[in-house]
């Protein structure tokens, strides 16, 4: 199981840009992937 999520920066506007999308990307596989034993 993974725990970390990394998204390399490299300072630009670009990437951060791309961070937002990283974050939302994270949430959707975080969600769709709890479930209770």
């Amino acid at each position: 199981m993974y725990e970390r999520i990394l998204v390399p920066l490299d300072g630009s506007d670009n990437a951060y840009f791309a961070l937002e999308h990283a974050i939302e990307l994270a949430n959707v596989l975080i969600h769709s992937c709890s479930y209770s034993m």
